[in-house]
């Protein structure tokens, strides 16, 4: 970003019909969120940025656990480049390397298959899809900008599997996912959503 102060107000609901935060097996999650950047906050850069998020979790099969999420966010106006959205890496698309896809729109979608062996170990399988797309960030070097990838939506795909342990510092989780570009591992913690 080409410096400047950026002030921004942001208004959010939720919706959390989960049993559980930290393990779901039943319920729903929805979010909504919009941001207002501009001079009359003070800051100098002004944009306005609008995210949805919706999740579904089933209980299948006495234990196994069915989980669905879909993301989606616009924005309009002079986005900073760390304001942008950012898809890839272990919480959004497994298989490519963190923020891979950048740009001024958002949309992913994805499906997990959690199978439990034990009280405190878990295999998933997963299918990410999804992109960051569109838009010109300016960046600290005069004259010089940095360019979505895709200007338009295309759908990235990874598919992997994974394993959830339960541990005295919380759950760990461990991810392999395969994408066009390759495969990654991810390392983190708790579950991807």
């Amino acid at each position: 970003h080409p410096g400047g102060r950026l002030s921004s107000l942001t208004f959010g609901y939720t919706n959390d019909l989960r049993d559980s935060r930290s393990n779901t097996t039943r319920g729903a999650y929805s979010s909504f969120s919009a941001e207002i950047a501009g001079s009359f906050l003070g800051g100098e850069t002004s944009f306005r940025k609008v995210q949805a998020e919706h999740r579904r979790y089933y209980t299948v099969r006495e234990k196994d656990v069915l989980a669905f999420r879909v993301i989606g966010g616009i924005s309009i106006g002079d986005l900073p480049l760390f304001e942008s959205y950012s898809v890839g890496g272990a919480n959004t698309l497994r298989g490519y390397e963190e923020d891979r896809f950048r740009g001024k729109r958002m949309l992913l979608g994805t499906v997990e298959y959690r199978h439990p062996l034990s009280d405190s170990l878990s295999i998933v399988g997963f299918v990410d899809a999804g992109d960051a797309f569109g838009g010109r960030f300016d960046t600290p070097v005069p004259g010089f900008t940095v360019t979505a990838e895709d200007e338009s939506f295309s759908s990235h795909v990874g598919a992997g599997v994974g394993m959830r342990v339960v541990t005295p510092l919380g759950p760990l989780r461990l991810d392999f996912g395969w994408g066009d570009e390759g495969s990654q591992a991810h390392f983190s913690f708790g579950q991807t959503f």
